[in-house]
């Protein structure tokens, strides 16, 4: 069997799918030497890659990580470990993170107290009278604000 250089443009906590051969057992009872041929199981595992783990010799996936607030897992479960010899084919898998800006209810409090103070300021640099824009002004700065809606242009 071929062995697969899995680094090879994988990431460290990639998400990715394994193919790869299991063991597995003949059906019970006696069988003819000179007819006997069975298939290999071929087994589909997805799940992130963990290439520091430091194990020789077998690919390492843990199908769960727990991440408390850092840049790396700080918990695995459900952690395989495959034979590099047994793999068949290594598909990445492109998983979309879509960046959502954390919110800062701090900045809130720092915009409030502007208008309270008098000192907020609106676009154009007017001083903001209404309590209602200053909330609108500190929840767009603090990202809390709800998305923009899609305008339509009215017809004459």
């Amino acid at each position: 069997m071929e062995s697969i250089n899995v680094t090879d443009g994988l990431k460290n906590w990639q998400m990715i799918l394994v193919k790869w051969v299991d063991a597995f057992d003949a059906p019970a009872g006696w069988h003819d030497a000179d007819s006997y041929r069975e298939s290999e199981c071929i087994i589909d595992t997805m799940g992130y890659y963990w290439a520091d783990c430091g194990l020789d010799g077998y690919l390492v996936m843990a199908a769960t990580t727990g991440y408390h607030g850092k840049n790396r897992p700080q918990e695995v479960s459900q952690v395989t470990h495959i034979p590099l010899g047994m793999i068949r084919e290594i598909i990445p898998l492109v998983t979309q993170e879509k960046k959502v800006p954390m919110a800062n209810p701090a900045k809130v409090k720092v915009v409030m107290e502007e208008y309270k103070r008098g000192k907020l300021k609106s676009s154009s640099g007017q001083p903001v009278k209404s309590r209602k824009q200053a909330v609108a002004i500190a929840m767009s700065e603090a990202g809390m604000a709800k998305p923009k809606r899609k305008t339509t242009k009215k017809r004459k």
